[in-house]
């Protein structure tokens, strides 16, 4: 693992336990050499900042019968390896994250060996690989898709049997008669036929029901 750099040296100098996180990278890197180390500067979620160093790097998935690489990163506090790192997800432009039992919306990991952190039983060796397991359980990832990407026909059959529901009696006013709001997502003439559908779906019942 490359820890000569200048840039590396000089925030690994800040860490309260210098020579046995080390030891830890040391570890780290004969069992998954893909995840490097770089220096970056933290933002904690009261506002304040440090200059930390983290790991990068994708850890490998099996799912569905396809291994994918998951890219993750690891920040290392200056408590480390003490303290458990801050475990992030890194998803890429066409990738999104799933929200669930191990990840939160904004890609933040949570697994048991984070909450039970104990040095040294406690490593980051341990847990990547709790991570790989929980990830091929529930992947917290997936390739991003867009409205163009499906089928046309599957979109206007989800229009057509669009229902309209407002909660207004057949015998209410036309004065009460609510402001529909409607957001399509995509262009061209699938967007178009779909905004008529609906639009034409919105005539017909405030005709029926005004």
């Amino acid at each position: 693992m490359e820890l000569s750099s200048e840039k590396i040296q000089r925030i690994l100098s800040k860490y309260k336990f210098h020579d046995v996180a080390i030891e830890e990278l040391q570890k780290i890197h004969r069992i998954y050499p893909g995840m490097k180390p770089v220096t970056g500067t933290y933002t904690f979620s009261d506002s304040t900042q440090k200059d930390l160093l983290k790991l990068i790097g994708n850890i490998p998935v099996q799912y569905g019968g396809r291994s994918y690489n998951f890219p993750v990163q690891l920040w290392l506090l200056d408590s480390f390896p003490f303290t458990p790192p801050i475990c992030l997800l890194r998803p890429t432009p066409n990738m999104v994250i799933r929200e669930g039992k191990h990840v939160d919306g904004g890609g933040r990991i949570h697994l048991p060996s984070l909450h039970n952190w104990d040095y040294p039983k406690s490593s980051v060796v341990g847990l990547l690989k709790e991570m790989i397991v929980k990830f091929e359980e529930d992947p917290p990832l997936s390739s991003k898709t867009t409205a163009d990407n499906k089928d046309p026909h599957e979109l206007l059959a989800f229009v057509s049997n669009l229902q309209i529901n407002d909660g207004t009696s057949v015998g209410g006013s036309r004065h009460d008669r609510p402001n529909y709001k409607v957001s399509v997502i995509g262009g061209g003439d699938l967007g178009m036929a779909s905004v008529m559908s609906i639009v034409s779906k919105v005539n017909y019942m405030s005709g029926v029901l005004f």
